[in-house]
């Protein structure tokens, strides 16, 4: 088992960072470049010994995402019905594990500027890096990462070059710019980066209610700690709930959890429901402090669930758009009408939608929500149409109307030609967050 290593000559910047310990770097998974061995594991899937096929799928399941496709051709080929079962669940794991497995790279690059390693970044990870942000005369550096998470890279090449980066767009495209401020507080998890932003805090003074022998009150001050999470372009985000604080003390030792003490509450946690696709959101945790001469957090572990989107589905297609001025279509789920389609000088249309949910919870508007982003407008060269406005005219749990406009990205521009609804497929997944030593105000 091997461990990413990293190493790194910068000159004459002085790098300043959150460090990445031994420990929470990721051990690269069993890739089986020898195709006889893999043959053999998958064997002992038909083993007659219980432990032999139990053993057998563990291996597989831990193993690179990148033999996926060649356990799909063993499946193929495969005729006993327990392989063929465990194997279709072994890939299932594994198309999982490559979504929630961070993009590792490598780099070795003498006396280059910063653009020149974010653009080597890009070739290898298949990520778009807008670099235009930093200025021309950039100072020259040697940049050596062996098998680092993708983030991780990012964040030496931007301290180097005195840079910030954020996903600036909706196909994750990160934008570097130059500035003169850094980030101490990072933690990564997988094909996340989580940054510790700021903190808040609001403090309470018991004035009834007082004990009459003279008793300490305990007041405890409220901090809210705020977070930024960035995706990679593979595991955009469509959800996110509250974080779960696993363990947070002070300098003393103290308890900062809420719930953990006799005077502060219990939080209440929920699974996150899909909302807006997007590379970068905001998450913040209740904290409490009971203890006013600590001044620092010493440690901080917790979760943060996440719905990533895994994949696109077209459920609805209505073809020759501008053909009539009304349209039926209906799937499994949806039912929807569209009138009123006119045409719009430059290549735009506009029209209005009624949508039908056939399978509507009273209480989720989640389905309405997310159809600015999962409705798609086609032109006759199969260009995508960007989305002006949409306005609700009626939106319910059970059905919605509204008026939607779209435009080309060029003008002139062909027709628009197709409509399409697409549903999306998500997975829950769980970020592990840990930062130490963060002041309090």
């Amino acid at each position: 088992m091997t461990v990413a290593r990293v190493g790194w000559l910068i000159l004459p910047v002085v790098l300043v960072v959150a460090p990445v310990r031994p420990d929470d770097r990721i051990a690269e998974p069993a890739d089986y470049t020898d195709p006889n061995e893999l043959t053999r594991v998958v064997e002992r899937l038909a083993s007659p010994i219980f432990k032999d096929r139990i053993e057998a799928s563990r291996q597989l399941s831990l193993a690179s995402p990148a033999i996926r496709t060649r356990l799909e051709t063993l499946l193929e080929r495969c005729e006993d019905p327990e392989t063929r079962h465990r194997l279709a669940s072994i890939i299932t794991t594994l198309k999982r594990n490559e979504l929630i497995l961070p993009t590792k790279v490598s780099l070795s690059l003498k006396k280059v500027g910063a653009r020149t390693a974010f653009q080597e970044l890009s070739r290898q990870s298949g990520y778009k890096i807008r670099s235009s942000g930093l200025p021309d005369n950039q100072p020259v550096h040697d940049f050596h990462f062996v098998d680092v998470p993708y983030w991780y890279a990012v964040d030496q090449i931007s301290s180097a070059a005195g840079a910030t980066t954020n996903p600036e767009d909706d196909q994750g495209t990160l934008g570097v710019h130059y500035s003169d401020t850094y980030n101490p507080y990072v933690s990564y998890s997988g094909p996340f980066r989580i940054v510790a932003t700021n903190i808040t805090a609001n403090q309470y003074l018991q004035l009834a209610g007082l004990p009459r022998r003279g008793l300490p009150v305990q007041n405890p001050e409220y901090i809210g700690l705020n977070f930024q999470i960035h995706a990679e372009p593979k595991a955009p985000m469509v959800g996110i709930g509250p974080v779960i604080a696993q363990h947070a003390c002070d300098e003393f030792g103290t308890s900062l959890i809420p719930g953990q003490g006799p005077y502060s509450p219990r939080q209440s946690h929920y699974s996150p429901a899909p909302s807006y696709r997007s590379f970068n959101m905001s998450a913040s945790v209740a904290l409490t402090r009971s203890y006013r001469q600590a001044t620092r957090i010493k440690e901080f572990r917790g979760k943060i669930p996440v719905l990533i989107l895994t994949a696109t589905q077209p459920v609805i297609t209505i073809d020759n758009l501008l053909s009539a001025k009304q349209h039926n279509a209906s799937s499994q789920r949806l039912e929807i009408t569209l009138s009123n389609v006119q045409a719009l000088d430059g290549g735009g249309v506009q029209m209005t939608a009624s949508i039908r949910n056939r399978a509507s919870n009273p209480n989720d508007y989640s389905w309405s929500n997310t159809l600015n982003q999962r409705i798609v407008v086609l032109d006759e060269k199969g260009e995508k149409l960007n989305l002006n406005t949409m306005d609700f005219e009626q939106n319910s749990p059970e059905s919605c109307v509204f008026k939607v406009q779209f435009s080309p990205n060029k003008n002139p521009a062909p027709p628009a030609r197709k409509f399409i609804v697409y549903e999306w497929e998500t997975l829950l997944h769980d970020l592990t967050v840990q930062f130490r030593d963060i002041p309090l105000p």
